[in-house]
């Protein structure tokens, strides 16, 4: 009888010794922990667009302030329009956006979206050194 290297009969015969599961299970845990990087890479990306949006929104000569020092010049009649028609745009938005089957698909456009400006960003930030 001659000694083949460790392992039961019966894990031999099947082909499977212990050395090739082991191996199995690291280059499946590998491929766990490089798929959670990835979703972390995407995750900070997508961070890095609302951050941005933000920026832009909220900053020094940003979004609101041309939109609302614009608005101030406006009559009242257009102003209480515009606000009217925010509100509903707000409503619509949130019964659009909770989280069903029907809807999935726009809600993967809107994390897509989200990790394309988070690139947008990122490569203005690279080139010219802000957002």
């Amino acid at each position: 009888m001659r000694y083949t290297g460790g392992g039961s009969c019966a894990s031999a015969a099947n082909g499977r010794t212990p050395n090739n599961d082991i191996h199995r299970e690291a280059v499946h845990a590998m491929s766990r922990l490089l798929r959670d990087i990835g979703y972390f890479l995407i995750l900070l990306v997508m961070i890095v667009g609302l951050t941005g949006i933000i920026y832009h929104t909220i900053g020094v000569d940003g979004w609101f302030e041309r939109f609302f020092g614009g608005l101030l010049q406006q009559d009242s009649a257009t102003v209480v329009a515009l606000l009217a028609g925010v509100a509903l745009a707000g409503w619509l938005a949130r019964r659009w956006l909770i989280a069903t089957q029907s809807n999935a698909l726009f809600n993967d456009f809107l994390m897509y979206a989200m990790v394309a400006l988070g690139l947008v960003f990122l490569a203005r930030l690279v080139l010219y050194g802000s957002l």
